[in-house]
This record gives C-alpha cells, sequence and structure tokens, in this order.
C-alpha cells in the first residue's frame, strides 16, 4: 500500500464530512498514513494511521508522498515520577477556600474510589463528585479572567486513585531525572503549574507511564465509565494558546442523567463533570470539537 505523509496539522475523519462530530484526532505535520482506498468523492482518501493504530478519512491535498528513507519519530515516553506539591497541616487547599490551588486538597474524611468492584467504583465516583461540589465550592469559582477546569479535573483524579499532574517538572528538572539525579519539587524551580492547554500536551507525551490510554470512539470513553467505573478524561488545547483551553471527566451514567446518542445508538454528547465559565457536576456536550477554538482535543482513560 502507498505510504503518505501529513503536509500540515490536519484532522482525521471518520466519514468524508467536514463537520465537527466526524473529528477523530488532530495529526501533528509529517504524520505517516497509508492510503487504503477513496470515498464517494475521490479527492478523500481513506488512510490507515499506523502511529495510533486507526484508519479515516483525510483530504488528499493534505497529503503528499513519503519521501525516500522517510521515517515518523515516535518517541516512547521517558519514565519520569510523578510529582505533587507538599502538603503541610497549615495548608489552606479546601474546597471553602480560594488559595492554594497548586496544593492537593487538604480536609479530614475525603472519599476515595472503592475500587473492590465495578459497582462500587461508580457509586463512588458520584460519591466523590458529590463531596467535591463544584458548583457551590469556592475552589473552582470562576474569577473575572480565570477558570479552574485544571483544578478540579486534578482533585477529581486525586480522590479517585488516579494520576495527573497539576505541577510538572521543568525541562532542567528532567533533564536531571533523565541522568538519575534526584529532584525535589520546589515551586517555579524544578516543578511549574499546567494550564489546561500544558495539560493536552502532558497527555499526549507522559500520561501512558501512569497507565492512561488514549481511545477515539467516544462510544468505549462513556462505556468505560458506565459500565466499568473507570475515569475518563476529554482535554482541548486552544488555537490561541494566551486563552484557556479545557478538560472535563468523564463520568457513569445514571437513570436521570444519560449521556446523548444517536438514531443508531452511538454516544455523541458524553455525560462529564467539570468546571469553568459555568461549573456543572453533570452536563452533557461536544465542547471540543469546535475547530474555530481548538486546534487540538483527545480522550484517554483508565482503569
Amino acid at each position: 500500500m502507498p505510504e503518505y505523509q501529513t503536509t500540515t496539522r490536519v484532522n482525521l475523519r471518520s466519514r468524508p464530512q467536514v463537520i465537527p462530530e466526524t473529528i477523530i484526532v488532530t495529526l501533528s505535520e509529517n504524520t505517516i498514513v497509508i492510503k487504503s482506498g477513496v470515498s464517494a468523492l475521490p479527492e478523500w482518501w481513506k488512510v490507515n494511521v499506523p502511529s495510533y493504530g486507526i484508519e479515516g478519512f483525510i483530504h488528499s491535498k493534505f497529503l503528499e508522498e513519503k519521501p525516500n528513507g522517510a521515517v515518523e519519530v515516535v518517541l516512547d515516553p521517558i519514565d519520569l515520577p510523578s510529582v505533587d506539591l507538599k502538603v503541610k497541616t497549615s495548608t489552606q487547599s479546601k474546597r471553602n477556600k480560594t488559595g492554594a490551588r497548586a496544593y492537593p486538597l487538604n480536609e479530614s474524611g475525603m472519599p476515595d474510589r472503592d475500587l473492590t468492584s465495578s459497582s462500587t467504583k461508580i457509586a463512588s465516583i458520584h460519591n466523590i463528585i458529590s463531596w467535591l461540589n463544584v458548583e457551590t465550592s469556592a475552589r473552582y469559582g470562576p474569577a473575572e479572567k480565570q477558570t479552574y477546569c485544571n483544578i478540579y479535573a486534578y482533585d477529581f483524579c486525586k480522590r479517585n486513585g488516579v494520576y495527573i499532574p497539576r505541577v510538572w517538572w521543568t525541562r532542567s528538572a528532567i533533564a536531571s531525572l533523565v541522568n538519575g539525579i534526584k529532584v525535589p519539587p520546589v515551586y517555579s524551580n524544578t516543578v511549574t503549574e499546567l494550564n489546561a492547554n500544558s495539560l493536552y500536551d502532558w497527555f499526549v507525551e507522559f500520561s501512558s507511564i501512569f497507565g492512561w490510554r488514549r481511545v477515539f470512539n467516544l462510544n468505549e470513553l462513556q462505556t468505560a465509565a458506565t459500565t466499568y467505573g473507570n475515569i475518563g478524561i476529554i482535554v482541548g488545547q486552544r488555537l490561541n494558546l494566551n486563552q484557556s483551553g479545557h478538560i472535563t471527566c468523564v463520568v457513569p451514567e445514571l437513570p436521570t442523567k444519560k449521556a446523548e446518542r444517536n438514531n443508531g445508538g452511538n454516544v455523541i454528547r458524553p455525560l462529564q463533570s467539570q468546571a469553568g465559565r459555568t461549573n456543572h457536576k453533570y452536563f452533557i456536550g461536544n465542547w471540543w470539537s469546535n475547530p474555530d477554538k481548538f486546534r487540538a482535543f483527545g480522550f484517554w482513560v483508565i482503569k
């Protein structure tokens, strides 16, 4: 089969139609694809993307023949340790406080996910959502120019026993760690806070170290949460990196709170929980699919 590479950042689509609902994933420039056919529209090619293990459609104007000897570089993630700022007894990182958002929550009686079975996982996820109380907790309330989707997603994952960073290693700290040098977490020195735009890059580069798996299908994403009590994340990176990206948690469905499905039964708007300009314990949406706002997005799951 002939091999090609993308000439720019481009969306791989589920069918040859330029609408938000058809976007599977945004491919980087020079991603290698294998042409496997054409569609009813000859300029749209069906391609396989070996580095992702998926296939879809791309307009042929965004592809060129792979030069002889060209190799797509897919780097294995560097095995780095997780990092959090150390909470002291006096640290005021609490739901009813607006300070210390770089720290994990520090309260008594904090709930955790019960991993005994799928049903206990699901019940405890909803208990965590209720306890975090994103709609009224001061920690997540939007400010005039700032929102705190990343804070809520971090707290949600922390209570569910899975890792995403609130702070992450700086480049110089990573260089030291790779060379076997132990590095203490020091704010604005060896670690720095991550916003939602930065979290997208972290998920792409490092999340697999900590057990996250990227998926490309909303049915799989919602089923992981609803059937098995697993944790799902959607994260989007803005076109303008000076504007806020977004991150939401995909959560198990309830009898009265369901994902939206099309006539074929496929999920088109998963059930999510978020902080943001408006905070919701539960909502459905496909906010990431607006190409005028988001340059890239992804779905990840973890047990």
